[in-house]
Formats: structure tokens, sequence, C-alpha cells
């Protein structure tokens, strides 16, 4: 059975943010997008739009550079 739609773009996401790949994360997230990191540490609150968003991300990678990322499961449904 092929995956649903949205499980492959996830998997292309995680994969492309586990090897830093930006333009391929850049296809996948809409301009506008909206990120909120929870709690009260220097990555609290929202991140708005691209730019913002992969800041952020670049912003983890410094504080905490042996972060890694392992996905374990998917589920999607119409």
């Amino acid at each position: 059975m092929a995956d649903h739609p949205n499980v492959t773009l996830l998997r292309q996401g995680y994969e492309a943010f586990a090897k830093k790949d930006m333009p391929t994360l850049a296809t996948l997230f809409s301009p506008d997008v909206v990120w909120h990191w929870t709690g009260k540490g220097p990555l609290a609150g929202l991140h708005r739009g691209r730019d913002a968003v992969f800041g952020s991300f670049g912003r983890m990678a410094q504080l905490f550079p042996a972060f890694r990322t392992h996905l374990l499961a998917i589920a999607a449904t119409d």
C-alpha cells in the first residue's frame, strides 16, 4: 500500500531537516508558516514566516549541536 501524500511530505521534511537541506525544506514550508516553540527557553514563542522559522532552527542547532531527529511513525488519514 502506498503512503498517504501527507506522510510522504513529512518523511521528505524530516529527511531534509536531518541533512540541513534548507532548499528542500523551503519547498515544503509555506512562506507564511507560523511555528510555535513551547516553554520559556530561548526558542520559545511564535516565529512567523519561513525566514523566522528557519532562523529558529539555526538557533536550535547553535544551542543544541548534538540534537538529532529520529522519526518513529507517522499516521495519516483522509
